[in-house]
């Protein structure tokens, strides 16, 4: 075997590093996407019904999202690699009580478990990368990167079909165990020990209490909202329950000596303006993820694997591209990339409200590809310009607040798109439209207030080009 020094100290072990923390990156996004098809097969064995069932999908995203921030606090003070291949372990663990589960709130319970390990992994991949790779080569790291996390999304579904069918639904939860021992072993024999200076002082309870808190509390808000009625007591009570929790967080952090997420960091217009930025992206981007699919099915008639085969061009064109953009970033920086990305995107969606009810296979496919073109070409350099411009001892929580934009910008573009959209189109129906032609009117408004939100993104990413005093 070769040692461990050796590995170290070879001259791709930038490389190196970066597959060890995409192994662990595939499965974490392989589990987000990959139970969803499971979910009418465990609602039959288990004799459930799917409402009580998305549950587990919720608290899988609930628990990753409040965990994030806190864990990559934790990667900077007790040192990343630490957290992150403990973080297998505690993802196998939630993976085989997941496939030992006998009824739903078992199963509830251990997705939580494997949510925990999740965000582990997921709150430390990015610092763990960005630390390995010289500033030249971060982008293109950084890129590959996403390019992993586009195959994760993509290869779901068609994994967890083909398990499901030839075996049974607790497959997609074993499949785990393999791939995470070897992610430990891999992790704890090849990844370096961190020396640089860490975060001092005692770990901020209290502002982990307040900000999981309010996070949950505002997720749940957002994807409980079309269904219980945005001014129900229940949604009205979540947001200023979190709206509470966040302001607590909030004088808490300032008064810590060692907050969870450090607030002086968004005085950097640089910093702030990269996150918002960011956030616009996974907004616009489920626009098209939750509204898409039922256009297919609905509107143009296709069935479940045709639909999916017409989705791939987005993923497929992150994956091809996400690489090549964070290795132009390290060329010429940021600001033109994704400025052209935002753009681009508007652009995509401009031409998705030209959408109609006999939309040729072509027309949608390639629309859906340039949005993914134009999400490449954002998201590795905006991704790299953040984790560029904190300090080293800092590299763990930010990378955890950037997926946690990722996921409070999907639940904000599902419930955005899902309350616009049902909104024109409940008014067309009550004025006699027939539905395919309600759906497209509906579909069309929606997407425009898609690209009116992206001219939003493009001015955060170009303000980045000022030079602030």
């Amino acid at each position: 075997m070769i040692s461990r020094e050796k590995i170290q100290q070879h001259s791709s072990y930038s490389w190196i590093v970066f597959a060890v923390v995409g192994l662990g990156t595939f499965m974490a996004t392989l589990d987000s996407s990959i139970v969803n098809v499971a979910l009418p097969t465990i609602a039959r064995e288990l004799k459930t019904n799917l409402n009580f069932l998305q549950w587990v999908v919720t608290t899988y995203l609930l628990t990753i999202s409040s965990a994030l921030p806190i864990f990559g606090n934790l990667g900077d003070r007790m040192g990343r690699k630490k957290i992150y291949v403990y973080g297998f372990l505690i993802f196998i663990l939630g993976s085989t009580l997941c496939g030992l589960a006998h009824n739903v709130p078992f199963l509830i319970v251990s997705r939580i478990i494997q949510g925990m390990g999740a965000a582990m992994m997921m709150a430390n991949n990015m610092g763990l990368v960005t630390a390995a790779f010289p500033s030249n080569q971060r982008g293109r790291a950084l890129g590959s990167t996403g390019a992993i996390v586009a195959a994760g999304s993509l290869t779901g579904p068609s994994v967890g079909g083909l398990l499901i069918s030839h075996f049974s639904w607790p497959a997609i939860f074993f499949i785990n165990l393999p791939i995470g021992i070897l992610g430990f072993f891999l992790g704890s024999y090849v990844l370096k020990e961190e020396t640089q200076a860490r975060v001092e002082g005692d770990f901020d309870f209290l502002g982990a209490v307040f900000f999981a808190g309010g996070i949950v509390s505002f997720l749940l808000g957002l994807a409980q909202g079309n269904k219980l009625g945005w001014s129900s007591v229940q949604i009205m009570l979540l947001f200023l329950t979190s709206f509470f929790f966040l302001v607590f967080f909030i004088f808490n952090e300032k008064r810590s000596k060692a907050p969870i997420i450090d607030l002086d960091l968004y005085r950097d217009p640089f910093f702030a303006a990269s996150n918002l930025a960011g956030l616009i992206s996974f907004i616009l981007l489920f626009f098209l993820n939750i509204l898409m699919p039922f256009y297919l099915d609905h509107v143009l008639g296709y069935n479940p694997a045709q639909t999916g085969l017409m989705m791939t061009p987005l993923p497929l064109a992150l994956a091809v591209l996400a690489p090549i953009s964070g290795r132009l970033s390290d060329k010429i920086g940021p600001i033109i990339l994704t400025c052209s990305g935002m753009s681009i995107m508007g652009l995509a969606l401009i031409l998705l409200t030209q959408l109609t009810t006999h939309s040729s296979p072509l027309e949608v496919i390639s629309k859906l590809f340039l949005f993914g073109m134009g999400s490449a070409l954002f998201n590795s350099p905006n991704n790299s310009a953040i984790m560029g411009s904190v300090p080293r001892n800092k590299l763990g929580v930010v990378g955890g607040m950037i997926a946690t934009y990722r996921n409070v910008g999907m639940l904000m573009g599902i419930a955005l798109s899902v309350a616009i959209f049902g909104r024109f189109l409940n008014l067309d129906l009550q004025a006699g439209l027939p539905y395919k032609l309600a759906f497209i009117h509906g579909l069309a408004q929606t997407l425009w207030l898609g690209a009116g939100i992206s001219v939003l993104g493009v001015i955060s990413s170009a303000v980045r080009s000022i030079k602030w005093k």
